[in-house]
């Protein structure tokens, strides 16, 4: 399919949400009315849609039609995944982009916070601080996840989404393997971060934020040398 008509069936779905006759959830027109609509073929609709589809824009319900969605961050996601296998980017250049998106959120978040986010990271830090070790990882990344609510901003809460899909599994995984040090550690960061966060002091919040993405760094860095041994032998 020309890359012109795939424009040209993305353009048209953009001026209908433009002119408010789409919202995410509606159902598109359906391919024989966009066919002629548009004056191309209903197998070109058909393929523009696939690949719409495939960029999270649309969603195609079987017997039912194609509907506006609004899951791009599972494009990003699975771009970022193809990246990976393809050796053009590392697990620790995506945390490093994690970091820099939870920081900023971090920094919104010291003003935009509300005292019922403030008292649901409390009760998560509490799960992790006294809860079995299997129970914690789903508490941190819902204290993170918090984090990027409290600020506000949505291009970073669908980044953060994308970006943990791809590596949140193997940090969570590698956070279990720490010493008890660097747990006790990686602890007090989050201590840190809520009290910075209740104090609206984003310099210590800050702070505890990128030790902790320090911490996650050199967790990768040590799973990327042993995984490299391990390839060599």
């Amino acid at each position: 399919m020309e890359q012109k008509t795939y424009r040209t069936v993305l353009s048209y779905i953009k001026d209908m949400i433009r002119s408010g006759r789409l919202a995410v959830g509606d159902r598109l027109p359906t391919e024989r009315c966009l066919s002629s609509e548009l004056s191309i073929s209903r197998n070109t609709v058909r393929d523009a849609m696939r690949i719409l589809e495939s960029m999270g824009i649309v969603e195609s319900r079987q017997g039912s039609g194609n509907y506006l969605a609004a899951r791009m961050d599972q494009y990003l996601s699975e771009s970022l995944q193809f990246l990976l296998l393809l050796s053009q980017l590392s697990y620790l250049e995506i945390n490093q982009l994690r970091r820099a998106v939870e920081l900023e959120a971090c920094r919104l978040a010291t003003e935009r916070q509300t005292a019922g986010q403030l008292d649901e990271m409390a009760a998560l830090l509490d799960i992790m601080e006294n809860s079995p070790p299997a129970d914690q990882p789903s508490a941190d990344q819902q204290f993170h996840h918090t984090i990027l609510q409290a600020s506000g901003n949505q291009l970073l809460i669908l980044m953060m989404g994308a970006l943990s899909d791809v590596c949140g599994s193997l940090i969570s995984g590698l956070f279990s393997a720490l010493s008890p040090e660097e747990t006790g550690e990686l602890m007090e960061m989050h201590r840190k971060i809520l009290s910075g966060l209740r104090q609206r002091n984003p310099e210590d919040c800050l702070a505890a934020v990128s030790r902790h993405y320090d911490i996650a760094d050199q967790a990768l860095i040590q799973w990327e040398k042993e995984k490299q041994k391990n390839e060599v032998f």
